[in-house]
């Protein structure tokens, strides 16, 4: 039977994120300037020429000079993630946007296979779950389309966690160190790493870092670089986002901080000073609290009884940090919500395998749903109800955000090691300890 459930898996997997990703590269014609992808494009252009990357007005300059857009959203990326681009300088913009559509699909698929083999202990609903949810999201084929960087970092990041996870604690900090300097947010999985005291992979987390920032000089020098932590990193936290023209409340964010700027809204372009302090606040505290919550279980302090048990633990930190980066940022957008990923694969399993309770199931069939719904249509349903019924349209609005809380939640039980059933002791003599990897 299961073996059954597994090849209709795949073949419907298969068919349907083919479907997906096929339409949406169909529609690439319409996106000849690029999309988001111009962003990164016209930076390592501008910091090739020895011109500042995060000076946004070059880069407008640019993409005038080519015909190819009258603007250029800012480049907000750490100055190594310039590294990763060198790649596109002897390319025009629209071919380049191209390539990196079917490159970003690879890393994707890198990322289902890291979950795969890393959690396979979960048991046999792990891959079918993976299947499933890679055949039912378009949230993957919007990624491509938008010309997106997610993916990427997702799977490097992932990698990281999966090597420490197996004590090889080096190459995972430098895989881990290398995703925090292509985006900031991975950071959470070093102090992740440093409630579990694995000091040796956060010491090469912090190696990576120096060492690429090194390596990026020859396109970014040191004023360029300061540039970035002086000037636009500080941004993140109130919405400017380095000047950053997209309106906070976009009815595609579905952040927390997104959120309070609807509750509060301002005439300013950044969250209102009401909307900013619930933000810090929420931000500190969730950070907070997941370390807290995951310094003395999982991997390193759970005394499971067995080892799928122990892989549920692990998974749900895992999911619950992805999730808790999605929720805290000013802005999180369709494409970002594939890293809700591994938190949905890893409660939809527990559920499966009966590490969470049974009303749970109705729980991650409400994410799963609202996940799979395209934007585009969960956007029309929103504008049906806007004036009719508002609460309604509200609801429709929000469903991702809750979804995100869902799902975020039961890895906080899963990680916390509520869902591990431990066995007896018998009587007389200590259980032997077993081999944890």
């Amino acid at each position: 039977m299961v073996r059954a459930l597994l090849w209709f898996a795949v073949c419907f997997a298969v068919l349907a994120h083919t479907w997906s990703v096929v339409g949406l590269w169909n529609r690439t014609g319409d996106r000849r300037h690029g999309a988001d992808f111009a962003s990164y494009y016209y930076a390592v252009q501008a910091a090739a020429d020895g011109e500042n990357p995060y000076d946004n007005t070059r880069l407008v300059a640019l993409a005038k000079a080519d015909g190819t857009r009258a603007a250029v959203y800012p480049y907000l990326y750490p100055p190594p993630f310039l590294l990763t681009m060198v790649w596109v300088l002897p390319l025009d913009l629209f071919p380049a946007y191209l390539t990196w559509f079917w490159l970003d699909e690879l890393f994707g698929l890198l990322v289902g296979i890291v979950l795969w083999r890393w959690w396979k202990d979960m048991g046999p609903a792990l891959p079918i779950v993976l299947l499933a949810i890679y055949g039912s999201w378009t949230i993957f084929g919007h990624n491509h389309y938008m010309g997106q960087v997610n993916l990427l970092v997702l799977a490097v990041t992932l990698a990281g966690l999966w090597l420490g996870w197996r004590g090889r604690d080096v190459p995972a900090g430098v895989l881990v160190g290398a995703a925090c300097l292509f985006k900031m947010s991975p950071a959470l999985f070093v102090l992740w790493w440093m409630t579990h005291r694995k000091w040796r992979a956060v010491g090469a987390a912090i190696a990576t870092a120096v060492v690429l920032s090194v390596a990026t000089l020859p396109l970014a020098g040191p004023s360029v670089q300061w540039a970035f932590y002086r000037d636009i990193l500080p941004t993140f936290g109130s919405g400017d986002y380095g000047g950053l023209t997209v309106p906070i409340s976009l009815f595609a964010n579905h952040s927390l901080p997104g959120l309070y700027d609807r509750l509060f809204p301002t005439a300013l372009k950044t969250l209102g000073p009401t909307a900013q302090a619930l933000s810090t606040g929420t931000s500190l505290a969730l950070a907070g609290g997941l370390l807290w919550a995951f310094r003395a279980s999982g991997a390193e302090g759970a005394k499971a009884a067995d080892r799928e048990a122990e892989v549920f633990v692990v998974a749900g930190q895992v999911g619950a940090v992805c999730v808790a980066m999605l929720l805290v940022p000013v802005y999180t957008y369709e494409h970002h919500l594939v890293w809700v990923l591994p938190g949905l694969a890893a409660a939809v399993t527990a559920v499966f395998a009966q590490r969470l309770p049974a009303w749970c199931a109705v729980g991650v069939a409400y994410a799963w749903f609202v996940f799979a719904l395209d934007i585009v249509d969960l956007q029309a349903v929103y504008g049906r109800y806007e004036k009719t019924a508002p609460l309604v349209a509200t609801l429709v609005r929000e469903s991702k955000l809750v979804g995100l809380l869902v799902v975020g939640a039961m890895c906080v039980w899963l990680g916390m090691g509520r869902g591990v059933r431990y066995a007896p002791e018998p009587q007389g003599e200590k259980m032997p300890a077993r081999a944890r990897r």
